[in-house]
């Protein structure tokens, strides 16, 4: 009895050092294989993070690509930003043309709106009032070729040497026959110019003075009677 007591006890020493050592060993291969596996899960992970750095360049220059060229919703706008300048500019010039045309028109109509002769300078009155003999021509009346006038039209009033003709106003045909006739010439201007109501248009009368003799002279030669008469001033 004592003797398998002592046995077992022996074989109980025996074996307890054994199983402790396979469990150490057991521990150690399962540290070395955890050491591995973390090893490995590293160097992944190493490796990963190199292949994402390589990769980071070439995807921010595709990104960097992308954003600089514009979408086509853009280069649309573009277009028609680049548009504008031109439809602004033939804008401009139909604008100007327009303005030209109604400039022209302006200055159409106001030429053809009448200037208006508010004042009218008289001649001197020895032309007023005139005087020939009988027998004369009506070319020999003194007519004024321009008068002095003042006229008014769209800039204002002014001076202005206008050219006139004489009317004959008060007979149908100038006659000097006749002793102490009367013919008035009225001043006509031409149709543009408008006569102010308050103003009176210069006349030149003219008196046909009788004809009288400066020169009687008679004398008679081989019986024939010679007279010579002259008018005064000849």
């Amino acid at each position: 009895m004592a003797v398998l007591l002592s046995c077992a006890m022996t074989m109980s020493s025996v074996t307890a050092p054994a199983v402790y050592a396979e469990e150490v060993q057991l521990q150690e291969t399962v540290d070395a294989e955890t050491t591995e596996a973390s090893e490995a899960e590293r160097e992944e992970v190493v490796q990963e993070s190199a292949e994402a750095q390589e990769a980071a360049p070439a995807q921010e220059s595709a990104e960097s690509q992308e954003e600089a060229a514009p979408a086509p919703a853009e280069q649309t706008e573009t277009a028609e930003q680049q548009t504008e300048p031109a439809s602004e500019t033939e804008s401009e010039s139909q604008e100007q043309s327009e303005t030209a045309e109604t400039e022209i028109a302006e200055e159409i109509e106001s030429e053809n709106i009448q200037k208006i002769i508010t004042g009218i300078i008289s001649p001197e009155e020895s032309i007023l009032h005139q005087e020939v003999k009988q027998g004369a021509e009506e070319s020999e009346i003194c007519f004024p070729e321009t008068l002095q006038t003042m006229v008014t039209d769209t800039e204002g009033e002014k001076e202005e040497s206008l050219a006139v003709e004489w009317e004959l106003s008060n007979a149908e045909v100038f006659a000097s026959e006749e002793a102490d006739a009367v013919f008035t010439y009225t001043a006509k201007f031409a149709e543009e110019y408008e006569i102010s109501e308050n103003i009176k248009l210069p006349e030149i009368t003219v008196t046909i003075k009788e004809a009288t003799e400066a020169f009687d002279q008679s004398t008679i030669i081989d019986n024939i009677k010679i007279t010579v008469k002259a008018d005064e001033g000849v």
